[in-house]
């Protein structure tokens, strides 16, 4: 009976020992090979929310975004108050237009965890994607009152000078927070009138910096009311960012309401 004993404690260590690797893999890995390793650590716990969560990342990175919806949605149902998995699904809704359960969702995870200003960050996009600027600036200072964020800053800036508002005094002193100058701190200077558009996007050293300048450049000719110009910017965002960023998104929800 010992010996019997001793075995089933080598096969369980080894089987958590398996676990653990799996579900570190499926955390730490990215692309396919993460996605492989989720699985493998789903195989062997299907209640583990963490591995649906991070699986379905894996998808929404491969624009596979109704296998995201389910992991996202099977991690809700394992427990229904983790909130990044509201989060994820909100931003998946989003990428395939849904507005209005978007906005259900970043609330809910909101509901859950008020203090996280990334989910504040989230349904401000989702509510100035519908165009309710004013709604996202609100949510947008409670993002900022939670932690300093230079992308949150800008979305403020924008949120409020679409609502008609003077905003160019509070990003210049949000912008006096930061610690550093570093892109997207070129966008700052160009909504604060001391940079031009082509400077701007000369500042973006690299591709994906140089695909957000393009959607920030056509937010500004947005306030000016040069939609021609705002709708070849928004157009080269839409073609040249990752599918993931949410410059991305926002870009063809402009694109949308410019058309006639």
């Amino acid at each position: 009976m010992f010996r019997l004993l001793a075995v089933i404690v080598v096969l369980v260590t080894s089987w958590a020992a398996a676990l653990a690797d799996a579900r570190r893999d499926c955390e730490k890995l990215s692309g396919e090979a993460a996605i492989k390793a989720c699985d493998q650590a789903i195989q062997q716990n299907p209640s583990d929310k963490v591995s649906y969560l991070n699986r379905g990342v894996g998808h929404q990175r491969n624009d596979d975004l109704d296998r995201a919806l389910a992991d996202y949605t099977k991690a809700i149902e394992i427990d229904p108050q983790f909130a990044p998995a509201y989060t994820n699904r909100g931003v998946v809704y989003e990428m395939k237009g849904d507005l209005d359960r978007a906005l259900a969702d970043h609330t809910k995870a909101i509901e859950i965890d008020p203090t996280n200003d990334v989910s504040w960050r989230h349904l401000a996009l989702a509510r100035y994607r519908g165009g309710d600027f004013k709604g996202a600036a609100a949510d947008l200072l409670r993002s900022l009152e939670l932690e300093d964020d230079v992308y949150a800053m800008l979305l403020r800036y924008l949120a409020r000078a679409r609502s008609g508002e003077t905003a160019e005094a509070e990003l210049e002193a949000n912008a006096g927070r930061l610690k550093d100058k570093a892109w997207p701190y070129a966008v700052i200077e160009l909504y604060l009138g001391k940079r031009s558009p082509a400077a701007t996007i000369d500042a973006a050293a690299k591709s994906d910096d140089r695909c957000e300048a393009q959607f920030y450049v056509g937010e500004w000719h947005l306030l000016k009311g040069n939609k021609t110009e705002a709708a070849a910017a928004l157009r080269i965002a839409v073609d040249t960012c990752p599918k993931t960023f949410t410059e991305y998104t926002t870009a063809v929800f402009e694109l949308k309401r410019l058309q006639p």
